[in-house]
């Protein structure tokens, strides 16, 4: 709190497919690590700020560096998909927008990316880019390297690494 973050914090929230997909991609029938999920509000008003989302990232990587943490960080949440969270765009995507987003990923152009506002986030149905805001603020000034990047028309998706040795 003293770093100007208020977090909620449960004890009993259920994980869901967000959190478990990727722990079960990666682990398979390993082991699972301790886990510390860290949902953002991307749906219901009012959703936090780009910014304000990069910036708990830079937060967690800093207490992360103050810590004897060997840590990964996993952002989750397709790119744009249900525009305008409207009935009548169910089924598109933008993949211009899409295409954009991720070249400033690589680019390591994150504060053009904080820079983005609620409304942008609105119109291409990319409101579940605040997770991915998250982990670039931790990874920050890392540049992505991307694994996979598909436009499959309803939702385009994208998996991106980043090394920050």
């Amino acid at each position: 709190m003293q770093a100007g973050f208020d977090f909620a914090a449960s004890w009993s929230a259920p994980l869901d497919h967000a959190f478990l997909s990727p722990v079960s991609t990666l682990y398979g029938e390993r082991p699972v690590p301790p886990l510390v999920p860290f949902w953002v509000n991307c749906f219901v008003a009012p959703q936090p700020t780009a910014k304000r989302c990069f910036e708990a990232g830079r937060h967690i990587a800093r207490v992360v560096a103050e810590g004897p943490w060997s840590v990964a960080v996993i952002a989750t949440g397709g790119l744009s998909h249900f525009p305008e969270l409207s009935l009548a765009r169910v089924g598109q995507s933008d993949p211009v927008f899409d295409r954009r987003i991720v070249k400033l990923m690589e680019a390591g152009e994150h504060a053009a990316l904080a820079a983005l506002t609620a409304k942008e986030l609105h119109e291409s149905g990319s409101h579940e880019l605040l997770n991915w805001l998250v982990l670039l603020g931790a990874v920050s000034p890392a540049r992505a390297r991307v694994r996979f990047y598909g436009e499959m028309g309803r939702v385009d998706l994208a998996a991106l690494e980043w090394d920050v040795a």
